[in-house]
């Protein structure tokens, strides 16, 4: 652990970097606080940089540097400002309210997402179907835009913020030549499942 007596930001930010790059890289540790805590001494990081320069190195350092896919930048930022809000206070738990809406939204949407795959192509082959990378990402554009509309209609709106997921998925079900039809049944099945 290192310990700063003196320093500046650039110091602050590079053990910062350092140590979200360690967890980064980790295919068994999960970028959890406990985790954090035992990597970085975040309170002494705190008062080196001071809170409000942290704040913005910390959504800085994880934006722009790809260590957090766009699409979860709201989740990390509101577990940021979860983080700094004062304990008991109103604003912490009007923010943990956020923060558990937004995660329930996206476990709902990947949850309908992952049933449609096991209702059209069984619980082996769904999820590798509807998670799979090509490219072009879909050959039928008009099948796509028809998939989506269809979607919609049935589950509701996907956000374009975490919706990549399930735009890649819809893709796939063209690309796997899905009717229309058969995809209208899987997704009034999936969504008619409270979650």
């Amino acid at each position: 652990m290192c310990h700063f007596h003196t320093g500046n930001a650039n110091e602050g930010s590079q053990l910062y970097r350092n140590a979200l790059q360690v967890l980064t890289d980790s295919k068994c540790m999960p970028l959890d606080d406990n985790v954090m805590e035992k990597m970085i001494d975040l309170p002494e990081l705190l008062h080196l940089v001071g809170r409000s320069v942290m704040k913005t190195l910390h959504q800085h350092t994880l934006i722009s540097d790809g260590n957090v896919p766009e699409e979860d930048a709201t989740i990390y930022s509101l577990w940021w400002e979860y983080r700094a809000a004062k304990d008991g206070s109103e604003k912490k738990t009007d923010i943990l309210k956020q923060l558990s809406d937004e995660m329930w939204r996206r476990i709902n949407l990947d949850g309908r997402v992952q049933f449609i795959g096991v209702i059209l192509f069984g619980p082996v082959k769904g999820p590798k179907i509807l998670k799979s990378f090509r490219s072009p990402v879909v050959n039928d554009w008009q099948c796509y835009k028809s998939m989506i509309k269809l979607f919609e209609g049935e589950c509701g709106s996907i956000n374009t913020e975490c919706g990549d997921k399930a735009f890649r998925a819809l893709a796939n079900l063209c690309n796997n030549k899905v009717s229309l039809t058969a995809a209208k049944e899987a997704f009034g099945a999936a969504c008619m499942v409270k979650m």
